[in-house]
């Protein structure tokens, strides 16, 4: 449960300047880890994360930085996962794992 708490915050951290990119991958990789351990309603998310791992993981082996297409897509994405979490899992469990990355 913290693991994703850690990897949202620092995601974020990284895709706006306050980290470096090329863990992105990788903490993405992490992300999607995390979410096969919550409730299946997530499925769409682990989908999406895969599907951004492999976009992120392209460019950067490619030109080294992220697009600003990007860059703003997996903003939009971890938004979205967050608030899709907070709004519509009911269990408190859950929701607490993004209570940290709502302070960010």
């Amino acid at each position: 449960s913290s693991g994703i708490n850690a990897e949202y915050g620092g995601m974020l951290e990284d895709l706006t300047g306050g980290g470096s990119q090329k863990y992105l991958a990788h903490q993405l990789a992490l992300l999607y880890q995390s979410l096969t351990a919550l409730p299946t309603a997530l499925n769409d998310h682990r989908t999406k994360t895969e599907e951004l791992f492999h976009l992120v993981k392209a460019e950067l082996e490619q030109y080294s930085i992220l697009s600003v297409d990007t860059v703003g897509t997996l903003i939009e994405f971890l938004n979205s996962l967050r608030k899709y979490t907070l709004e519509t899992v009911a269990d408190n469990s859950t929701t607490q794992l993004f209570t940290d990355a709502i302070k960010c």
